[in-house]
Protein backbone atom coordinates (compact mmCIF):
# COMPACT_ATOMS: atom_id res chain seq x y z
CA UNK A 1 0.00 0.00 0.00
CA UNK A 2 1.38 3.65 -0.62
CA UNK A 3 2.44 5.60 1.75
CA UNK A 4 0.61 9.00 1.96
CA UNK A 5 2.39 11.98 2.76
CA UNK A 6 1.25 15.02 4.49
CA UNK A 7 3.24 17.13 1.32
CA UNK A 8 1.09 14.71 -1.11
CA UNK A 9 -2.18 15.47 0.69
CA UNK A 10 -1.64 19.33 0.71
CA UNK A 11 -1.35 19.25 -2.99
CA UNK A 12 -4.31 17.16 -3.83
CA UNK A 13 -6.23 19.64 -1.64
CA UNK A 14 -4.70 22.92 -3.49
CA UNK A 15 -5.84 20.74 -6.61
CA UNK A 16 -9.11 19.69 -5.54
CA UNK A 17 -9.83 23.40 -5.09
CA UNK A 18 -8.12 25.03 -7.97
CA UNK A 19 -7.91 22.13 -10.55
CA UNK A 20 -4.23 23.38 -11.05
CA UNK A 21 -0.72 22.66 -9.94
CA UNK A 22 0.78 25.52 -9.34
CA UNK A 23 4.15 26.66 -11.31
CA UNK A 24 7.43 26.45 -9.54
CA UNK A 25 7.52 30.17 -9.60
CA UNK A 26 4.47 30.49 -6.92
CA UNK A 27 7.06 29.98 -4.03
CA UNK A 28 3.78 31.40 -1.55
CA UNK A 29 2.01 28.39 -2.82
CA UNK A 30 4.71 25.79 -2.66
CA UNK A 31 6.52 26.70 0.50
CA UNK A 32 3.54 25.40 2.56
CA UNK A 33 2.79 22.52 0.52
CA UNK A 34 6.93 21.21 0.59
CA UNK A 35 7.18 22.20 4.09
CA UNK A 36 9.97 24.56 3.21
CA UNK A 37 10.50 27.94 2.77
CA UNK A 38 13.03 29.28 -0.33
CA UNK A 39 16.00 30.67 0.72
CA UNK A 40 18.41 33.00 -1.25
CA UNK A 41 21.07 30.70 -3.02
CA UNK A 42 18.90 27.49 -2.36
CA UNK A 43 16.58 27.47 -5.41
CA UNK A 44 17.91 23.96 -6.54
CA UNK A 45 17.71 22.30 -3.52
CA UNK A 46 14.56 23.63 -3.05
CA UNK A 47 13.30 22.17 -6.90
CA UNK A 48 14.45 19.07 -5.94
CA UNK A 49 11.74 18.75 -2.75
CA UNK A 50 8.91 19.63 -5.86
CA UNK A 51 9.99 17.12 -7.57
CA UNK A 52 10.06 14.33 -4.91
CA UNK A 53 6.53 16.05 -3.86
CA UNK A 54 5.33 15.50 -7.97
CA UNK A 55 6.50 12.27 -8.37
CA UNK A 56 5.02 10.88 -4.90
CA UNK A 57 1.71 12.72 -5.86
CA UNK A 58 1.75 11.48 -9.31
CA UNK A 59 2.12 7.49 -7.54
CA UNK A 60 -1.24 8.46 -5.56
CA UNK A 61 -2.94 9.71 -8.25
CA UNK A 62 -2.30 6.28 -10.24
CA UNK A 63 -2.92 4.50 -7.48
CA UNK A 64 -5.81 6.01 -5.75
CA UNK A 65 -7.21 6.60 -9.90
CA UNK A 66 -7.72 10.06 -9.22
CA UNK A 67 -6.89 10.21 -13.31
CA UNK A 68 -7.10 14.28 -13.83
CA UNK A 69 -4.54 15.03 -10.62
CA UNK A 70 -2.00 12.28 -11.80
CA UNK A 71 -2.67 13.74 -15.19
CA UNK A 72 -1.92 17.24 -14.40
CA UNK A 73 0.93 16.10 -11.82
CA UNK A 74 2.21 14.21 -14.59
CA UNK A 75 2.23 17.15 -17.03
CA UNK A 76 4.08 19.95 -14.54
CA UNK A 77 6.15 17.20 -13.67
CA UNK A 78 7.39 16.93 -17.07
CA UNK A 79 7.57 20.77 -17.65
CA UNK A 80 9.56 21.19 -14.88
CA UNK A 81 11.75 18.19 -15.25
CA UNK A 82 12.36 19.92 -19.05
CA UNK A 83 13.62 23.51 -17.28
CA UNK A 84 15.49 21.63 -14.50
CA UNK A 85 17.57 19.02 -13.86
CA UNK A 86 17.80 16.81 -11.14
CA UNK A 87 20.67 17.21 -8.78
CA UNK A 88 21.94 14.78 -5.91
CA UNK A 89 21.02 13.52 -3.76
CA UNK A 90 17.59 14.53 -4.62
CA UNK A 91 17.22 13.25 -7.69
CA UNK A 92 18.52 10.09 -7.05
CA UNK A 93 15.51 10.06 -4.69
CA UNK A 94 13.29 11.12 -7.47
CA UNK A 95 14.64 8.06 -9.92
CA UNK A 96 14.52 5.19 -7.14
CA UNK A 97 11.02 6.18 -5.95
CA UNK A 98 9.07 6.39 -9.54
CA UNK A 99 11.45 3.41 -10.59
CA UNK A 100 10.01 1.70 -7.41
CA UNK A 101 6.27 2.98 -8.04
CA UNK A 102 5.68 3.61 -11.21
CA UNK A 103 4.56 1.39 -13.74
CA UNK A 104 7.34 0.61 -16.39
CA UNK A 105 5.29 1.16 -19.31
CA UNK A 106 4.58 4.92 -18.47
CA UNK A 107 6.65 7.51 -20.35
CA UNK A 108 7.90 9.57 -17.04
CA UNK A 109 10.50 6.81 -16.62
CA UNK A 110 11.85 7.03 -20.08
CA UNK A 111 11.95 11.06 -19.71
CA UNK A 112 14.00 10.77 -16.10
CA UNK A 113 16.10 8.46 -17.98
CA UNK A 114 16.89 10.35 -21.04
CA UNK A 115 17.44 13.58 -18.37
CA UNK A 116 19.65 11.65 -16.59
CA UNK A 117 21.69 10.50 -19.70
CA UNK A 118 21.98 14.05 -21.77
CA UNK A 119 22.13 16.56 -18.35
CA UNK A 120 23.95 14.99 -15.75
CA UNK A 121 27.71 16.16 -15.91
CA UNK A 122 30.72 15.37 -14.70
CA UNK A 123 30.22 17.83 -11.52
CA UNK A 124 27.48 15.52 -10.45
CA UNK A 125 29.44 12.33 -10.87
CA UNK A 126 30.97 12.85 -7.38
CA UNK A 127 31.44 9.88 -4.38
CA UNK A 128 27.05 9.70 -3.83
CA UNK A 129 26.41 9.15 -8.03
CA UNK A 130 29.38 5.54 -7.84
CA UNK A 131 26.98 3.94 -5.79
CA UNK A 132 23.99 4.57 -8.18
CA UNK A 133 23.98 1.22 -9.85
CA UNK A 134 24.50 -0.27 -6.13
CA UNK A 135 20.79 0.93 -4.66
CA UNK A 136 18.80 2.15 -7.91
CA UNK A 137 16.37 -0.54 -9.31
CA UNK A 138 18.00 -2.43 -12.09
CA UNK A 139 15.62 -1.28 -14.87
CA UNK A 140 17.20 2.52 -14.82
CA UNK A 141 20.78 1.73 -15.22
CA UNK A 142 19.78 -0.73 -18.26
CA UNK A 143 18.08 1.54 -19.69
CA UNK A 144 20.97 4.28 -19.27
CA UNK A 145 22.85 2.16 -21.38
CA UNK A 146 20.49 1.75 -23.79
CA UNK A 147 19.62 5.02 -24.10
CA UNK A 148 23.68 5.96 -24.51
CA UNK A 149 23.85 3.58 -27.15
CA UNK A 150 20.87 5.24 -28.78
CA UNK A 151 23.03 8.76 -28.33
CA UNK A 152 25.77 7.41 -29.87
CA UNK A 153 24.41 6.19 -32.68
CA UNK A 154 22.41 9.63 -33.52
CA UNK A 155 25.16 12.19 -32.97
CA UNK A 156 25.90 12.43 -36.92
CA UNK A 157 22.08 12.53 -37.15
CA UNK A 158 20.99 16.23 -37.64
CA UNK A 159 17.26 15.96 -38.09
CA UNK A 160 16.81 14.15 -34.70
CA UNK A 161 13.09 15.12 -33.77
CA UNK A 162 12.17 15.93 -30.51
CA UNK A 163 10.40 13.74 -28.47
CA UNK A 164 7.00 13.94 -26.12
CA UNK A 165 6.96 12.84 -22.67
CA UNK A 166 3.23 13.89 -22.16
CA UNK A 167 0.63 10.90 -21.20
CA UNK A 168 -1.96 12.32 -23.81
CA UNK A 169 -5.54 12.15 -22.87
CA UNK A 170 -6.96 10.36 -25.78
CA UNK A 171 -5.61 9.27 -29.68
CA UNK A 172 -6.77 12.39 -31.21
CA UNK A 173 -4.79 14.52 -28.79
CA UNK A 174 -1.69 12.55 -29.88
CA UNK A 175 -1.98 12.94 -33.10
CA UNK A 176 -2.18 16.45 -32.90
CA UNK A 177 1.29 16.89 -31.31
CA UNK A 178 3.79 16.99 -33.67
CA UNK A 179 6.87 14.58 -31.60
CA UNK A 180 7.61 11.34 -31.22
CA UNK A 181 6.10 9.43 -28.65
CA UNK A 182 7.11 6.20 -26.71
CA UNK A 183 6.37 2.84 -27.52
CA UNK A 184 7.53 0.76 -24.25
CA UNK A 185 9.30 -2.68 -25.37
CA UNK A 186 8.48 -5.20 -22.60
CA UNK A 187 11.33 -7.65 -23.47
CA UNK A 188 13.97 -5.19 -23.90
CA UNK A 189 12.23 -2.97 -20.82
CA UNK A 190 13.06 0.13 -22.54
CA UNK A 191 11.02 3.25 -24.32
CA UNK A 192 11.35 3.23 -28.02
CA UNK A 193 10.19 6.84 -29.75
CA UNK A 194 8.75 6.79 -33.30
CA UNK A 195 6.20 7.98 -35.58
CA UNK A 196 2.94 6.73 -34.64
CA UNK A 197 3.22 5.38 -38.37
CA UNK A 198 6.33 3.45 -37.54
CA UNK A 199 5.37 1.92 -34.49
CA UNK A 200 6.42 -1.56 -33.80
Amino acid sequence: MIKLTVRVVRLFVHWLYTKTIPATSWYVVWSPIIDRSLKPGMYDAWVQEVFIVLIKAYVFGDKFLATGFRQDVHRKFSNLLSGYCLTLPGGCQVIEYAFNNVPSDRVMLQHLVDDYCSQWDETQLDHVSVRIPKWLPRAFPVRVERRFAELRSMINNVGNRSRCYYEHTSAEERKKCRYLHMFYHEVEEYGYFYDDYWRR
